[in-house]
C-alpha cells in the first residue's frame, strides 16, 4: 500500500493511534483493518517504537527527485553558452558535452551524465556539428 495522504503530523498521529490500539490488546491484523493499512505496517511501527522509542515513529519525508534545470536556468545557460568557451575559461570556443556539463554543474550545482547533455541542448534548440560541437539556432 502506498503511504497515506496527509501531513507529516497526520501520518504520525495515525501511527500513534495504531500503537495505542495495539497497547489496548487489539491484534496487529485488527489495528491494520481499523486504520486501513497493512498489518506489516503496524508491526513495523511497533518494532520501531520498541527499538527507538517515540522518535522511531517520526515520518521521514522523501527527498524527491534530483533537481533539474528550470526554464529560467535554461535561459541563463543559453546566455552563458553564447559568450563562448573562451569567455568561460576553455581553450577554444567550441562547446562539447563535457564542457556544457561542467558549466551546468559549476553554475547551477546540478550534475548530469554527459550523455544527457545532448537531450538538454536539443530541447534548448541548439544543434550539433561533429567538428565544432554545439551551436545555437540560427535566426
Amino acid at each position: 500500500m502506498p503511504r497515506p495522504r496527509g501531513s507529516v503530523d497526520d501520518i504520525e498521529s495515525r501511527r500513534q493511534r495504531g500503537l495505542a490500539l495495539l497497547d489496548e490488546g487489539l491484534s496487529i491484523n485488527e489495528v491494520g483493518r481499523l486504520l486501513g493499512c497493512a498489518p506489516s505496517s503496524v508491526m513495523r511501527w511497533r518494532n520501531l517504537r520498541d527499538s527507538h522509542g517515540q522518535s522511531g515513529l517520526k515520518v521521514r519525508v522523501p527527498i524527491g527527485s534530483v533537481r533539474r534545470l528550470t526554464r529560467e536556468d535554461g535561459d541563463a545557460l543559453i546566455i552563458i553558452l553564447k559568450k563562448g568557451g573562451l569567455a568561460n575559461g576553455f581553450e577554444t570556443n567550441d562547446w562539447t558535452r563535457v564542457r556544457i556539463q561542467q558549466i551546468i554543474e559549476r553554475t547551477f550545482g546540478i550534475t548530469y551524465h554527459a550523455a544527457h547533455i545532448s537531450r538538454i541542448m536539443a530541447h534548448l534548440g541548439w544543434r550539433h556539428d561533429d567538428e565544432t560541437g554545439w551551436f545555437p539556432p540560427q535566426p
